[in-house]
């Protein structure tokens, strides 16, 4: 019997020895029946003991001595929000550390010899380290050599009694489950069972037999790892806005033709540069040389083609562009351009080849059998290129960017083929910008010179010895000048763009658009233009300034000289509004031909002659027409007479002279503008805004239009300017579509007054202008 099963039932011997001893004093108490006041009592309900002090407790009292803080506040709670109740918080631990050592033990490495062993008994080997002397019972070494071996591989050892360990190994049974070890039933073992030399002796011998291998605890650990979660992170981020490109072009099934035709061709090209590189690449591996034709002249590219004997004859032929030594210079790019230019110009004639010759030979037959009527041939029709206008449709029409609007046609003095147009809108508030063309009668599909301003383009004016300045007004206040020559880059003979001299805010500009712009030639005493002082300009806004710039050195200064004050009727000066300054709004202006004076339009009607000074002369104002003047214009011939033309669908023709219109017609609707003939005194043009160009001659009609034709319909376009060439019997009417048609004008209608000097043809059509103003006053 083990120790611990004799304390076991020496314990409960003494516990029924203590009842029965309890139970017969309780017995002899209720005997006696009387109490006593220091009596012995035992409740074993509540297992408490009511004696006196000096009085010894029988049997063992076991105390309990608990480390909990009274001050420590239990049953915490808290109140969570999401699940709306109060949910009790975990203790916290309140332990206290009384005492703490460090241990003793110390890792020593095995040797070779102890390494299995060891490795089957670890207890053992600290006992054999730490506790060399140490005893051992049997149910211990039992304990920790079960311990010691795995479960699926086990040894099964028996000691016998006054034997050895390592006599022991012949009744091993190495297919059990377990090691048991036989144990007496006397009691404990002996010194030389107990010994642990002989135990190591044994699982030594048994270890050498069965060649187990030993596990070293120190060198492998067990880790418990977890991949790192990158934190949910938010970042807005906006990437920038990609660029847009405004595209627009003209399209039709010519140029979708030419266009499927070109994709062919360069795939054709492709094939065939592939075929020439795989030729080569054959000539390569067979060891011949590839030959190639270099000899093109400068200029043009040179028809390379590879040639192999054992190839076939037919091998295709690949044209490349010049690179290298055999590419184009600067010069050699230059002459070239100039080169295309005369090429596109004869296939323009070529192509329009019928327009040309009625423009050049053409005369109407049937001019004779309805003398003295004639008729308009259209010729060319003038259009800026598709990629200037920039169309688009907005609200189911076609508007443009560039507004399409003719505002102003000039003909050059110098090339009598030459004019320019301006592209505007007759809406002088837009901000819109403009551009400016220059188109020749000899190449009519593509201007040779195009600028694009700002701001639209209100008036146009060819400076008369300096051909090449073209003055341009524009809807922003500002005025500019064009210098159209050519300029090339020395070192590069690239073209350049075309100079514009712009006026600035800060040497002065109108804040109001420019009607119209004029330049003014500058004469010595014998009435020769002088070319040795600066251009200066006139200009008009619509402010009611008459202003001078003068150019200098590239800059434009100007000059107010007078703002026209604006009269109305005189219901007004009773009123309060007859103290205010209010000043005249300009719409047109003509610069007379010996330049000694200027003559504004105004939109109230009214003709102010201005002088160079800035100073009303003593005739003016005339009140000429009932609503805004859209044209003034001086007779070439008569510097006395005028024309002007306005919304009141009048046409008047004055005499400076005269208080009243000598000659007034009326057109039965808005007249757009009018001109004087160049060939005759008493001819001139207009046109209405029905679409009609009228032609009359006061030397043969006065009531009757000798043409009337109209010239686009009334629906689709509406015309806008009109003019007349100085060099060629032709007109040009520009509508707000941006087209300007071109029409010739029959014989009746350019017939000229036959004189047998040129030098008094002057004279003559100013004595027949004159004759026929006299017959009508």
């Amino acid at each position: 019997m083990g120790p611990k099963l004799l304390q076991k039932r020496i314990s409960n011997l003494h516990h029924k020895l203590l009842v029965n001893r309890i139970r017969a004093a309780d017995a002899k108490h209720h005997e006696s029946h009387a109490k006593k006041p220091n009596d012995r009592r035992w409740e074993a309900q509540n297992y408490t003991w009511n004696v006196d002090d000096d009085e010894e407790i029988p049997g063992t009292v076991r105390i309990v001595l608990s480390a909990a803080d009274p001050q420590r506040t239990k049953n915490q709670v808290v109140y969570s929000i999401p699940d709306r109740c109060f949910i009790p918080l975990t203790p916290e631990n309140s332990s206290v550390e009384l005492f703490d050592q460090t241990s003793s033990s110390v890792y020593v490495e095995p040797t070779a010899a102890s390494d299995a062993t060891n490795a089957f008994n670890p207890v053992l080997a600290v006992t054999d380290q730490a506790r060399p002397e140490a005893d051992l019972t049997t149910s211990d070494a039992d304990d920790t050599v079960s311990e010691a071996f795995d479960g699926d591989r086990s040894i099964d050892t028996t000691f016998g009694h006054g034997t050895s360990g390592g006599n022991a190994a012949g009744g091993n049974n190495t297919s059990g489950a377990a090691l048991d070890t036989s144990r007496s039933d006397h009691g404990p073992m002996t010194e030389r069972d107990d010994d642990p030399m002989e135990m190591n002796a044994g699982v030594k011998s048994l270890v050498k037999r069965k060649g187990a291998k030993g596990i070293n605890h120190f060198s492998y650990c067990d880790r418990a790892t977890q991949t790192t979660v990158p934190p949910v992170r938010s970042n807005a981020i906006q990437t920038e806005a990609p660029p847009r490109v405004s595209f627009t072009s003209l399209t039709n099934a010519w140029i979708i033709y030419d266009a499927y035709h070109q994709d062919l061709a360069a795939q054709q090209h492709k094939i065939q540069q592939q075929a020439l590189i795989n030729s080569a690449a054959e000539v390569v591996n067979k060891g011949g040389a590839p030959s190639t034709s270099s000899t093109a002249p400068v200029g043009v590219a040179p028809d390379v083609s590879v040639t192999s004997t054992a190839a076939p004859p037919a091998t295709p032929t690949v044209v490349f562009q010049p690179t290298g030594e055999t590419a184009l210079s600067q010069a050699g790019v230059s002459r070239l351009d100039a080169s295309a230019h005369v090429i596109e110009r004869m296939l323009n004639q070529n192509t329009y080849d019928d327009i040309a010759q009625d423009f050049k030979y053409w005369e109407d037959a049937a001019d004779e059998y309805r003398e003295p009527e004639g008729t308009f041939m259209p010729l060319w029709r003038f259009t800026p290129p598709a990629t200037m206008l920039r169309m688009f449709e907005e609200n189911g029409c076609m508007r443009n960017a560039v507004p399409s609007h003719i505002t102003a046609i000039c003909w050059n003095p110098h090339y009598k083929d030459l004019f320019a147009i301006g592209l505007g809108s007759r809406d002088n508030m837009t901000a819109e910008s403009g551009l400016v063309c220059v188109f020749s009668l000899k190449s009519p599909t593509h201007p040779e010179r195009s600028a694009q301003l700002q701001a639209g383009v209100s008036s146009l004016d060819f400076h008369p010895e300096f051909w090449q300045l073209l003055a341009v007004g524009m809807h922003d206040g500002h005025v500019a000048v064009i210098d159209l020559t050519v300029r090339k880059d020395s070192d590069t003979f690239a073209v350049t763009n075309l100079i514009t001299y712009r006026s600035s805010a800060m040497r002065g500009k109108r804040t109001v658009p420019i009607t119209q712009i004029n330049i003014k030639q500058i004469l010595n005493h014998n009435e020769t233009v002088c070319s040795n002082r600066n251009l200066r300009l006139f200009s008009i806004s619509m402010d009611g300034c008459l202003c001078l710039w003068l150019f200098v050195q590239g800059e434009l200064y100007p000059t107010e000289l007078i703002t026209l004050p604006f009269q109305g009727d005189n219901k007004l000066q009773d009123n309060n509004f007859g103290t205010l300054a209010l000043t005249a709004s300009c719409s047109c202006m003509a610069m007379h031909p010996n330049n000694s004076m200027v003559l504004v339009g105004t939109d109230q009607g009214q003709l102010w002659p201005v002088s160079n000074e800035g100073e009303i002369l003593n005739w003016g104002p005339v009140n000429a027409h009932q609503g805004p003047i859209y044209t003034v214009q001086w007779n070439p011939f008569h510097h006395q007479v005028f024309i002007s033309c306005g919304t009141d669908w009048l046409v008047k023709i004055w005499d400076q002279r005269e208080k009243e219109a000598l000659v007034v017609i009326s057109l039965g609707c808005c007249v757009e503008d009018c001109a004087f003939s160049p060939f005759s005194s008493t001819a001139f043009a207009c046109m209405s805004s029905n679409g009609k160009v009228l032609l009359y001659d006061l030397n043969i009609c006065l009531h009757k239009p000798l043409c009337s034709q109209r010239i686009t319909p009334q629906r689709r376009a509406q015309p806008t300017v009109l003019s007349i060439a100085p060099f060629h019997p032709v007109i040009l009417v520009g509508d707000d579509k941006g087209h300007v048609t071109c029409l010739k004008l029959s014989p009746n209608l350019r017939k000229v007054s036959r004189v047998p000097e040129s030098s008094r043809a002057i004279e003559v059509e100013m004595d027949k202008l004159e004759r026929n103003l006299q017959y009508i006053r």
